[in-house]
């Protein structure tokens, strides 16, 4: 990494992005996430670092059941592929963020936090392993064992 950076940004029309999402089952934000995905892997083609599986984004999400204020969780998975259509990137991206939504129901928002600490923490300190506990009350408790690849 150096010292240089760059920034750019588009603007896109926002009644046209929800009728494009609502033909193909998908969220604005699904759609945005495409078109970073496409952008990305062409900006780094260009400077000759072709990826030749997916990136990976991390979305925050707010959490409802949060208690004492707002609670977000970032959330990381993995975009299209390379050398995927635009539709097939598309397809992949509502999949991985509708799966993710799904879980973070089943959950409450401490374990989300919890984890997302958790996994965050493996890559700062550049470890592989960790171990997440929770008590979940009445004598009932679960433990996670995440590994960071």
């Amino acid at each position: 990494l150096s010292a240089k950076r760059s920034f750019a940004w588009s603007t896109l029309p926002l009644a046209e992005m929800k009728a494009l999402g609502k033909a193909h089952g998908a969220t604005v934000n699904d759609l945005l996430l495409t078109v970073l995905d496409i952008a990305m892997h062409r900006y780094l083609a260009e400077r000759g670092q072709k990826i030749a599986g997916s990136l990976v984004a991390d979305m925050p999400e707010a959490l409802a059941d949060a208690k004492g204020g707002n609670q977000i969780a970032v959330l990381q998975f993995p975009l299209g592929v390379g050398n995927a259509s635009v539709l097939q990137r598309l397809g992949k991206i509502r999949a991985e963020t509708g799966r993710l939504k799904a879980s973070l129901g089943q959950r409450g928002s401490e374990a989300v936090m919890l984890c997302t600490t958790l996994v965050h923490a493996l890559h700062a300190k550049g470890k592989r392993y960790g171990l997440q506990t929770m008590c979940e009350g009445g004598g009932q408790a679960n433990v996670t064992i995440v590994e960071r690849l």
